[in-house]
């Protein structure tokens, strides 16, 4: 695989960037999973006013990270084929698909 002959350049690219004590493939396969653990919403999700922004007014929407939120606001259906396209990427690197989050759905709080 690609990936593993070029592990050692980037480790080594990795710590010149400050993360002396990580693997590039464990971060990569970390940011994969965050990505593929974020949930295909259906129905409307209903914002609250921040300060100077907006919020998702449902609780489990808002504890997402930013790259999860990032990705909620691009849809349900562009949210589907970012998941399949992560898979097949992370097929073709290496990675074993049955440690990656399973993709769940799931129907905001109307309330």
């Amino acid at each position: 695989m690609l990936l593993k002959q070029l592990n050692p350049l980037l480790d080594e690219a990795y710590k010149e960037l400050g993360y002396p004590e990580e693997k590039f493939e464990d971060s990569l396969f970390e940011a994969f999973s965050v990505l593929m653990s974020t949930p295909v919403v259906y129905g409307d999700i209903y914002l609250r006013k921040k300060v100077i922004s907006f919020a998702f007014k449902d609780p489990k929407l808002e504890k997402l990270n930013a790259a999860q939120k990032h990705l909620l606001r691009m849809g349900p259906e562009n949210v589907k084929q970012i998941h399949t396209i992560l898979k097949e990427i992370a097929k073709k690197i290496g990675f074993r698909l049955n440690q990656l989050p399973q993709v769940k759905s799931y129907i905001p709080d109307q309330n």
